[in-house]
């Protein structure tokens, strides 16, 4: 059994993951704040998909997961920021947006409900 120290965990825990898990709960993708895909967790369940089924879930979760991250960013570079002027919040938003490329929460979690209710639709 591989023997960890202190260090490794409190690093561990350091680390900011933005996940995403399908409603079936068969994938779920964890992103870094950075874009960087960390983990894909797959359950028994996905053994009832094919092959390209189960990549075309993975990007799908993975994509999502991507954005989920850059709206950490875009939170994390706009925390405290709430004394500035509104000429300076819209250049702000404006580098943050388009210079950047960062998704904003909002839109983060509209692209989540938008594939859930597509991919996930049942025909009730």
């Amino acid at each position: 059994m591989p023997q960890h120290d202190d260090h490794d965990h409190l690093e561990a825990d350091a680390v900011q993951l933005f996940a995403v898990t399908n409603p079936p709960q068969t994938v779920s993708v964890s992103a870094l704040i950075d874009r960087g895909i960390q983990q894909v967790v797959l359950s028994a369940a996905v053994t009832n998909m094919s092959e390209s089924e189960l990549a075309d879930e993975i990007l799908a979760l993975a994509d999502l997961a991507r954005q989920k991250g850059l709206a950490g960013q875009y939170t994390l570079l706009t925390e405290g920021v709430s004394d500035v002027g509104e000429d300076d919040r819209e250049a702000l938003r404006e580098l943050l947006e388009v210079g950047m490329d960062l998704s904003t929460p909002e839109r983060a979690a509209a692209a989540q409900a938008e594939v859930f209710a597509t991919r996930y639709a049942t025909g009730d």
